[in-house]
């Protein structure tokens, strides 16, 4: 499956998450980035956040999160920051929830 659309306008910058392990497929200009996996209970609250840095080779780059769970989450989703300094969002992918 393709990367979701970025929030950068220029295109370049994508993440997708992957349902079978959990981790995060990046594609991007090569470069370091911040990759964050987030989710939320049903009134949009955040209950657990895990972030992963990650460097971009060939234009793609796999953050797997060690201690992060959907455990009494509702929705969720993982992105991708310029860096944990800027914070600028760049792309985001919904995590599927069942």
């Amino acid at each position: 499956t393709k990367p979701t659309p970025s929030i950068d306008p220029s295109g370049d910058y994508g993440v997708k998450y992957n349902t079978e392990d959990g981790s995060a497929v990046v594609t991007a200009p090569d470069g370091p980035y911040a990759v964050l996996f987030a989710s939320y209970d049903a009134e949009g609250k955040l209950i657990k956040l895990e972030y992963k840095l990650v460097i971009t080779k060939n234009k793609t780059a796999k953050a797997v999160p060690v201690n992060f769970n959907t455990v009494g989450a509702s929705s969720g989703k993982v992105m991708l920051w310029d860096s944990l300094n800027g914070m600028k969002p760049l792309a985001m992918d919904p995590i599927p929830f069942r």
